[in-house]
């Protein structure tokens, strides 16, 4: 098993105790690291917002960065979803939480 980074500890200690393993029996099977990245893009993310919308609600300059820190975790997931997935590059593409990540956004106690 490859060791916990600890603000991925700090951001979630309630997740089912071990953050490397099963992000959630109850959540829908989804699995990996909730980073603190990702935990952070599902605070911000409410109802459909495009890649500008996110990286502006959240500060965050360099859309590359966005992707592969913020975006590509929180996909991979399982935690948000394209609402064009046929066209992940489609510049109307908006990116939403699934029942997965509003389940866990709930267990955190942030925005409803």
């Amino acid at each position: 098993m490859l060791p916990i980074h600890p603000d991925a500890k700090a951001v979630a200690p309630d997740l089912h105790g071990d953050l490397g393993g099963n992000l959630g029996g109850n959540l829908g099977g989804a699995t990996g690291q909730v980073t603190g990245q990702v935990a952070r893009l599902i605070e911000h993310l409410d109802g459909e917002l495009t890649r500008q919308e996110l990286q502006d609600a959240m500060g965050i300059d360099d859309r590359k960065h966005l992707r592969t820190a913020y975006l590509a975790p929180a996909l991979e997931a399982g935690l948000i979803e394209m609402t064009q997935p046929d066209k992940p590059n489609s510049r109307s593409q908006r990116y939403r939480l699934t029942a997965t990540g509003r389940e866990l956004r709930a267990q955190r106690g942030t925005r409803a």
